[in-house]
C-alpha cells in the first residue's frame, strides 16, 4: 500500500514489483494505479485505494466559537501566503500559518496543539502539491490525508480540490479558490460564514461514514478477497 508514489520513483518502483514478483498493489494516487496498470507487468494489478483518516483523533469547536479565520499548516502555498499575510495583519484577521519560510521549525509543538488549532479554524487552504509545488510534483495531483483532518475538525476548506477529491465524493466539497482576487473571496466567505455550515455538515457526516481508515482496511481486504489473494 503505497503513498506518495511521485512519478519521479515509477522506474524504482517498477524494477521492485519486477524483482520482488509483487503481484498486487494499492496506491492512494489513481495516476499511480492508471500508470502502473498500463505497463503490463505479468500477473500484477493495482486498486486505488485512497487515504483516510481517524476522525476520533480530531475535535471541533462549535461554529461561533471558532477564533481563528483563517488557517495553513504543513505545506505552505507561498503565493498564497504572500498576498495573505499583509492584508490579514492589516485587517485583524487571525491567520495560522508557519511562520519559518523554509519550514526548518514545527508549526506545532505537539499534536495535541494542531488538533486544537484545526479545530478552532474557520477556513482551511488546501492544495494539491502539483500546485504549491510543481516542480516536485511532476504533474501529479493526488488526494491526501489532509482534507479530511479539516472535514473532521468541521473546518470549511479553501483552495484547489483535486480531480480524486471530486470523484470520491461525487461533489466539490471545498470552495475553489478565485486565483484572480483571492482576498475579496476571502473577506465574502468570513462575512457568510454561516451559509457554508450545510456543505461542512455535509463533508463531516461524509468523511465520519465513508473515510476512516476502517474503511480502507475493509476495501483492501474486499478487494484481496474478490482477487483471491
Amino acid at each position: 500500500y503505497m503513498f506518495d508514489a511521485w512519478p519521479t520513483m515509477n522506474e524504482f518502483n517498477e524494477n521492485a514489483f519486477r524483482s520482488f514478483k509483487i503481484n498486487i498493489a494499492f496506491f492512494t494516487s489513481k495516476q499511480a494505479v492508471e500508470y502502473f496498470n498500463s505497463k503490463g507487468l505479468q500477473d500484477f494489478k493495482s486498486f486505488w485505494v485512497p487515504e483516510g483518516v481517524q476522525s476520533n483523533r480530531f475535535k471541533y469547536k462549535e461554529y461561533h466559537e471558532k477564533e481563528i479565520d483563517i488557517i495553513q499548516y504543513g505545506r505552505q502555498w507561498e503565493w498564497l501566503n504572500q498576498i495573505l499575510i499583509p492584508y490579514c495583519t492589516n485587517n485583524n484577521i487571525l491567520f495560522e500559518y508557519n511562520k519559518n519560510e523554509k519550514l526548518t521549525t514545527i508549526q506545532f509543538m505537539s499534536r495535541d496543539t494542531f488538533v486544537d488549532t484545526l479545530s478552532k479554524s474557520k477556513i482551511a487552504v488546501c492544495a494539491p502539491r502539483s500546485i504549491t509545488h510543481p516542480e516536485l510534483a511532476n504533474n501529479l495531483s493526488t488526494l491526501t490525508t489532509r482534507y479530511f483532518e479539516c472535514m473532521s475538525s468541521k473546518c470549511l476548506i479553501w483552495g484547489i480540490a483535486p480531480s480524486e477529491l471530486i470523484e470520491l465524493f461525487g461533489y466539490n466539497p471545498i470552495i475553489e479558490i478565485d486565483i484572480e482576487n483571492p482576498v475579496k473571496q476571502l473577506n465574502e466567505m468570513l462575512s457568510n460564514y454561516n451559509s457554508y455550515i450545510p456543505l461542512l455538515e455535509k463533508n463531516y457526516a461524509n468523511v465520519i461514514s465513508n473515510h476512516q481508515w476502517k474503511n480502507i482496511i475493509e476495501e483492501i481486504m474486499s478487494i484481496l478477497y474478490r482477487e483471491n489473494i
